[in-house]
């Protein structure tokens, strides 16, 4: 079953949710040819894109890491409480819903020019 939990990066790393039981969790990245595992944040529903960077949401907000540096993770500033992130097939755009009291909002945030 934790295998079945993995999720695949294009390339040479896995990621792998410290815990299926917690809602947030601790996830790492660990490259394919060893090495140490590097702990790439605490939050929910990580999704990896084709261009080695992970979403997630933490608090209701939506950050995002790439995989293969060492970079801190950064957060998208986008008002509301955000969750159902999804890379695009080719890992450019990444999709969400921003819930805002009554109504909520299909953001879509292009990575290539962070807006």
């Amino acid at each position: 079953m934790f295998a079945a939990k993995a999720r695949m990066l294009a390339g040479n790393s896995l990621i792998l949710p410290a815990t299926l039981l917690e809602r947030s969790r601790p996830f790492w990245s660990i490259t394919w040819s060893g090495g140490e595992p590097k702990r790439v944040d605490v939050g929910d529903s990580p999704k990896i894109s084709a261009q080695g960077v992970i979403a997630y949401v933490r608090d209701g907000q939506i950050w995002i890491a790439p995989l293969n540096s060492s970079e801190k993770p950064k957060q998208l500033v986008v008002r509301g409480q955000n969750h159902v992130v999804e890379w695009s097939p080719d890992g450019t755009h990444l999709v969400f819903v921003s819930t805002r009291g009554d109504h909520s909002f299909i953001g879509i945030y292009d990575a290539a020019a962070k807006s």
